[in-house]
């Protein structure tokens, strides 16, 4: 046993240690009394008896004191040892020595001894007191301490005294001491059990109220007996409320129908839950064992509510990507016959008499709406067969510059000037042609938006880590009825537009793991902002220069 463990069991037992030598000392106070009383023979030495007892009254008042003041136990422990052998030897000796009736007051002491400190502390006690005994009949016999007595009995009756006593010493501390060990052990072994007991009730209460899914008992009335926390969030019922009220009426029917697992939906704080069940019957054992059982069935819920939700997305994805693979594929062959009715009228238009305005013009009608139809197949096929990016360190300024310098050739940038602003190198990880296409599509946007003779900023910075592709124009804005859906499909203000270039930008910026942020207002223009993950380790200029292109004006 440890010092902190043997100290605390030091302060828990002697307080009674204490009261049992106070009734001891009472019994005794008694008995001086009645010796008085009657004129027993002791009574010529009672005023040492009531001094002794006295004195014992004392002791245990000072110990239990200085106890209560929180002193450590073990010195006290001493003492009162000390005060219960003292107790024994004056008592003894006040009382006849040899003819004393009260030598079990020895034994009393061995007792304590074995109680506080086990088996050790009962020899050590026993040894001492046969000592003190042996050498106080030994003076009596010499007529050192006759302890009141007139006439002094043989040699071989304080023989056979001392010889008794230590005998009875000796056997009473080792078994006391056995036995005060073996209840120590006990103690010891009931209290970790105990404790034990105590740590897996806690434990299997935080797992069952930690568990997602919601754990009711039922007895045979339907009544609810206990429920774990999950129960009561998928009931939306306070835990007061759950227990003990009746199950819902569809939990009531699985309960009545011989089955371990099913699934019902019912309706909890005005919204359809759909709930797993599974059940068991609950052992009594495992409740109690004693007194009456009742029979109990465990009932386990599982909110299956929001998988139901994603099932139904997941059948509506699944039938939209089948139309929508039937329509890329419709797509695909609308090609070829456009195709071919491009290249026919191209050469009816050889055909034509010199002059014909109507004829060439109808001609011009024709090629422009097959090539708008055919520009609307190929960004339909872009949208409905995305392939994911091929990434790679790519400069980009230097990808934009590449932009800026085909878009410079267009005749839609004749009357707009085009600014650009970016580091000399920038890398990222991403796919040259995809990002390509998202910074065509924003510029072909952009200079359509603006009015004539206003220009076009193209800028790209770093920021938190992130690329940033700005592209700003002075236009009117989007309007407001359409913010929310500039990436939806066929969704598109301008006339002759497909609806699907900022879908096909928006995929393929989320595909990078980025994003389009986009500020616009009322006559304020529109700035379209692709951010993009980066990467630092390889060189980049923090300084921004703008660069000139072709015939396209770069203004500071």
């Amino acid at each position: 046993m440890g010092l902190v463990q043997r100290e605390a069991a030091l302060q828990r037992r002697l307080p009674w240690l204490l009261v049992f030598r106070a009734v001891v000392a009472t019994v005794l106070l008694t008995l001086n009394f009645l010796a008085d009383y009657f004129q027993w023979p002791q009574r010529r030495t009672s005023l040492l008896l009531y001094a002794v007892i006295i004195g014992t009254y004392l002791m245990v008042l000072v110990v239990g004191l200085l106890l209560k003041r929180g002193t450590k136990p073990v010195p006290l422990s001493l003492l009162y040892l000390l005060g219960t052998v003292l107790f024994a030897l004056m008592f003894v000796q006040g009382t006849g020595g040899i003819a004393s009736p009260f030598s079990f007051l020895y034994l009393l002491a061995i007792l304590d001894g074995s109680i506080i400190g086990g088996q050790r502390a009962a020899i050590a006690l026993a040894s001492a007191c046969s000592v003190i005994y042996g050498a106080q009949l030994v003076l009596q016999l010499y007529g050192v301490a006759t302890a009141g007595l007139t006439t002094i009995p043989p040699v071989r009756d304080f023989a056979f005294q001392v010889g008794v006593h230590m005998g009875a010493f000796y056997l009473v501390g080792l078994l006391s001491g056995y036995l005060a060990e073996l209840l120590e052990k006990a103690r010891l072994l009931a209290s970790t059990a105990q404790q034990n007991l105590a740590r897996a009730r806690n434990l299997h209460s935080a797992v069952v109220e930690s568990l997602p899914l919601g754990i009711i008992a039922v007895n045979e009335s339907m009544e609810i007996r206990t429920a774990n926390q999950a129960a009561s969030n998928i009931l939306s019922m306070p835990m007061y409320q759950l227990l003990g009220s009746v199950v819902p009426l569809s939990l009531r029917g699985f309960l009545s129908r011989n089955e371990n697992f099913g699934e019902v939906e019912l309706e909890v704080a005005q919204r359809k839950v759909s709930l797993a069940l599974s059940r068991c019957p609950v052992q009594p054992s495992q409740v109690s064992d004693e007194g009456p059982q009742e029979e109990l069935t465990l009932l386990v819920l599982e909110d299956r509510t929001e998988i139901r939700v994603l099932e139904e997305d997941l059948r509506v994805k699944q039938r939209l990507a089948s139309i929508g693979e039937l329509a890329a594929a419709m797509a695909h062959e609308l090609r070829n016959p456009l195709a071919s009715m491009s290249g026919s009228v191209e050469l009816l238009t050889r055909y034509f008499e010199e002059g014909d305005d109507k004829q060439t013009r109808l001609s011009n009608i024709v090629l422009r709406e097959v090539a708008h139809l055919n520009r609307l197949v190929e960004e339909f096929l872009i949208f409905a067969r995305p392939t994911p990016p091929v990434q790679a360190m790519v400069d980009v300024p230097g990808l934009c510059r590449e932009v800026a310098e085909a878009v410079s050739h267009d005749p839609a940038w004749e009357r707009h000037s085009l600014k650009l602003q970016m580091p000399d190198r920038l890398f990222a990880r991403i796919d040259y042609g995809q990002v390509r296409r998202v910074i065509w599509n924003l510029l072909r946007n952009a200079v359509e938006a603006s009015p004539d003779g206003r220009p076009v900023q193209l800028r790209v910075s770093q920021r938190d880590m992130m690329l940033v592709i700005a592209i700003e124009d002075e236009g009117p804005g989007i309007p407001s009825d359409y913010r929310d859906e500039i990436f939806e499909p066929f969704k598109t203000t301008k006339q002759g537009g497909t609806g699907l270039g900022l879908s096909i930008c928006h995929r393929i910026v989320s595909a990078h793991g980025g994003r389009i942020d986009v500020n616009t207002g009322p006559d304020e223009g529109t700035r379209m902002e692709v951010v993009l993950p980066t990467r630092d380790d390889l060189p980049s200029e923090d300084g921004q220069q703008p660069t000139r292109l072709g015939r396209l004006p770069v203004r500071e």
